[in-house]
């Protein structure tokens, strides 16, 4: 069985992947909101853009802050690209089909990826920092300032995401009180108090009281989950 020691060191790569990985979800998020369009090949312009500043820095000699420069550069003119091409044949159509669209450039990068960095026989490549190299002891822990930049970078990409969910949640739970609210009355006949009561709930309430509750719970588990 592993070591406490073991398991905290562990604690710290996870908590510091878990930043990373949290940044990517809100990133690919504010890019859904922006466009109308889940871009499923946003994981592997990333990798790409990792491995060319890989390429850069580890291979070729360049300072590695102009590499994540040349990485950044090709994200934004890869996704230009593909925008300018497929984005005026994509954009009457389906948010499903936009989606699915998105997988065609993803298989491309896959493999321009594994033709040029072949993962063969187990190859991997690590991409190493500045800040890999400076550490620190929290008791028996070592301690790296990538570590530190990847947890306390994503918080407050995460606190903010958060009060943005809930803040469009109560936003579209108040225009749905509001529709329930307004929903006229059937006319054509004059029911006694308590029938007119039970007509609307069974018009408008029910449908009002589910995307309440929906909502509700969307409130309360995606602040966590992001």
């Amino acid at each position: 069985m592993p070591s406490t020691t073991d398991l905290e060191q562990f604690l710290i790569t996870g908590l510091s992947l878990g930043g990373v990985y949290a940044l990517s979800g809100v990133g690919m998020v504010v890019l859904y909101r922006a466009t109308g369009v889940l871009y499923l090949a946003f994981g592997a312009v990333g990798a790409m853009g990792a491995l060319i500043s890989w390429q850069l820095s580890q291979q070729d000699g360049w300072n590695i802050w102009l590499s994540f420069v040349a990485a950044i550069l090709f994200g934004g003119v890869i996704t230009l690209v593909y925008g300018m091409i497929f984005g005026p044949a994509l954009a009457g159509r389906d948010p499903l089909v936009k989606a699915t669209a998105t997988l065609g450039l993803l298989l491309i990068l896959l493999g321009v990826m594994d033709l040029l960095w072949p993962s063969s026989g187990g190859a991997s490549r690590a991409l190493t920092i500045p800040t890999d190299n400076d550490t620190f002891q929290v008791g028996q822990i070592s301690v790296t300032y990538t570590n530190v930049i990847a947890i306390e970078r994503s918080r407050p990409t995460r606190v903010a995401a958060s009060v943005e969910i809930t803040r469009k949640v109560r936003l579209v739970e108040s225009r749905a009180t509001r529709s329930a609210r307004s929903t006229p009355a059937t006319p054509d006949s004059t029911p006694q108090p308590n029938q007119a009561a039970a007509s609307t709930r069974r018009t408008g309430t029910p449908s009002a009281a589910l995307i309440s509750r929906s909502l509700a719970i969307a409130r309360i588990a995606v602040p966590s989950l992001v």
